[in-house]
């Protein structure tokens, strides 16, 4: 057992950074620049390239350990949410470990809602660096960021607080104007009963946008599940004065109103036009396939993370908003007359 140790040892030899160094011709001090994030303005950009194309050829990893005990830094992130069950969350998480990673950091995700509003950790700074709060109020998290650097996502802006936001309320005034060009008149909300940013943001441009087009709206506030979706959209299009468009706050949710809809009878989009936001990939294995508000999830996680790594290492940072696009698919159309009654079938 001992020798198989020693030779299996032998076999796997540790790359250091002085391979690294001799393999581009460079010193190490330069390699300990690049993946210590110290090189901007000490080396070139092609220089840094060298360096890491060869740590990934050798199987370099730097001992993050050691470099823990000489800066006092964890290399670890808090990024937290408000639930696991979401896919646009788990879409945000993914991009975040992703950009993490290029910076050799790690990822600690805290589901806020199944905490019961404690803290997760006795002193959060000492075990990470920094925290990413995704779709929270930050007075809600005040106790768990602990005085670290703080980077919002999908949150209200504030001074001296650095945002990454979907432009959310353009978003909702595109979802709108292509149901009034469509000639809808009674739109409905099927809006979030969670009251952060994002969702009052959906909420005010909805009221706005339908009052400029002149359309009797209406709210319903629910949570954001298929089922929510499903058993209130059952009994509003089964009402006297149903809507002939109704726009939720997320997929799941119109999800939920496209089974409701088959399920009393009504033609998606003849009798009702279905409008989602997130464009998520269940909204796409439908038929007709959803019409919905796309959010660049990815692009948000991986924003955030660059701009609290920068924060991190003391560079420039800034807010940043980037643009929703509605993605106009089946589950939309012109308003009927006489309601057509469909087959029933899911």
């Amino acid at each position: 057992g001992a020798l198989y140790v020693r030779l299996w040892g032998m076999s796997r030899p540790r790359v250091t950074g002085h391979d690294v160094a001799h393999a581009v011709g460079v010193s190490q001090a330069a390699v300990s620049l690049v993946f210590s994030d110290k090189w901007h303005g000490r080396l070139s950009e092609q220089t840094v390239e060298e360096i890491r194309r060869a740590a990934d050829k050798l199987g370099y990893r730097p001992n993050l350990s050691a470099r823990g005990l000489r800066t006092g830094a964890t290399g670890t992130v808090l990024l937290i949410i408000p639930v696991l069950a979401n896919p646009y969350f788990a879409y945000v998480h993914a991009a975040i470990v992703q950009e993490a990673a290029k910076h050799l950091m790690s990822v600690v995700v805290y589901p806020l809602d199944a905490a019961d509003e404690e803290t997760p950790f006795p002193t959060t700074r000492q075990v990470v660096d920094g925290v990413l709060g995704c779709a929270v109020d930050r007075a809600r998290i005040h106790g768990i960021i602990d005085g670290l650097p703080l980077v919002m996502i999908d949150a209200e802006p504030a001074p001296k607080v650095r945002t990454v936001n979907a432009d959310i309320a353009a978003g909702m005034v595109d979802a709108v104007g292509h149901l009034a060009e469509l000639g809808h008149r009674r739109v409905a909300h099927f809006a979030a009963s969670r009251l952060t940013w994002t969702f009052r943001q959906r909420a005010a441009a909805f009221d706005q946008a339908g009052a400029e087009r002149g359309l009797a709206v209406d709210r319903i506030r629910l949570q954001l599940t298929m089922e929510e979706g499903y058993l209130h959209a059952a009994e509003v299009l089964s009402g006297p004065n149903r809507p002939t468009a109704i726009v939720c706050d997320n997929d799941q949710l119109a999800v939920g109103v496209f089974w409701a809809a088959r399920k009393v009878g009504l033609d998606v989009p003849g009798d009702v036009s279905v409008v989602g936001f997130d464009d998520a990939p269940v909204g796409r294995v439908m038929s007709p396939q959803l019409t919905s508000v796309r959010i660049p999830a990815d692009e948000l996680g991986a924003v955030a993370m660059s701009t609290l790594e920068r924060q991190l290492h003391g560079r420039r940072t800034h807010s940043t908003v980037l643009p929703t696009t509605l993605v106009v698919r089946g589950t939309t159309g012109p308003p009927a007359g006489p309601i057509r009654r469909g087959s029933g079938k899911l």
